[in-house]
């Protein structure tokens, strides 16, 4: 990464906790909306994946056990919404880290 590039990343801070991988992990973009980061329908309703808010998204500097260098991340704190005959069941997940090769 040149210069330009790792100064760029070095001035996002991530405004969640720190963890093993923070160090590996620099931010590209923050959305503070809320954001639907995943959907699965299934054959008696649809789970979905929703922010609650800010969601930083990223990608790993150096391939672990994770990922490989440059997969795409994300963080926010997420609920996972149950929906089914339109009655949503909400369950609260902690910050979640997600990682991606797409």
């Amino acid at each position: 990464m040149d210069t330009k590039a790792r100064n760029y990343h070095e001035t996002r801070v991530s405004s969640f906790p720190e963890s093993a991988l923070t160090a590996s992990i620099a931010i590209d973009s923050v959305n503070e909306d809320q954001v639907f980061r995943a959907e699965q329908q299934t054959g008696q309703g649809t789970l979905f994946m929703i922010s609650k808010g800010r969601e930083e998204r990223g990608h790993l500097l150096v391939s672990s056990t994770l990922g490989q260098e440059g997969d795409q991340t994300f963080q926010s704190d997420y609920a996972v919404v149950y929906r089914q005959d339109n009655h949503d069941k909400v369950f609260r997940a902690a910050c979640l880290s997600i990682y991606s090769d797409h």
